[in-house]
C-alpha cells in the first residue's frame, strides 16, 4: 500500500525576505516631487506592482530619475538581482512605456520568487 506523507517544506529564508511585507516606516513611499508625497505606500512586492500600475506617472518618473526603486529593491527588500534589472531600464524611457516597462521587471520577479518560496507543498513517498 502506497503511503503518502503530507508536510510543509521549509521557506528559503533569503526569498522569504524578498516576499515579506514591511513596516510603512520600510515600506516605499510614492511622491511627485521633494517634499509632495502622494497616500500610496508599497509594503511588499504585490502593492508595489499594483501602485505602479495606477500611480501618476509624475510619480514614477521623478522616482525613477533618482534611483529610489533601486534603492528600495537593495536596501530593504534585500533583491540585488531586481535592483539591477531596474537600474538597466533605459534613461530615454519615460510616460506609459516606463511604467509597462518597470511592472514587466517587477512581475517577472516577483513570479519566480513565488514559484522559489511557496507556502506549502505536498511530499509523496512511497512505503
Amino acid at each position: 500500500m502506497n503511503k503518502v506523507n503530507v508536510g510543509i517544506i521549509r521557506h528559503n529564508p533569503a526569498v522569504h525576505r524578498m516576499l515579506r511585507t514591511v513596516s510603512d516606516q520600510e515600506g516605499f513611499h510614492f511622491c511627485v516631487d521633494t517634499d509632495r508625497p502622494t497616500e500610496e505606500i508599497a509594503h511588499n512586492l504585490a502593492e508595489f506592482i499594483s501602485i505602479v500600475k495606477t500611480i501618476d506617472l509624475a510619480s514614477i518618473e521623478f522616482h525613477f530619475r533618482r534611483g529610489d526603486f533601486e534603492k528600495w529593491f537593495t536596501g530593504i527588500i534585500s533583491d540585488n538581482t531586481l535592483s539591477a534589472r531596474a537600474s538597466k531600464i533605459g534613461k530615454d524611457r519615460h510616460g506609459e512605456e516606463l511604467r509597462n516597462t518597470l511592472i514587466t521587471i517587477v512581475s517577472k520577479r516577483y513570479d519566480v520568487l513565488r514559484k522559489r518560496d511557496p507556502a506549502y507543498t505536498i511530499e509523496h513517498t512511497d512505503g
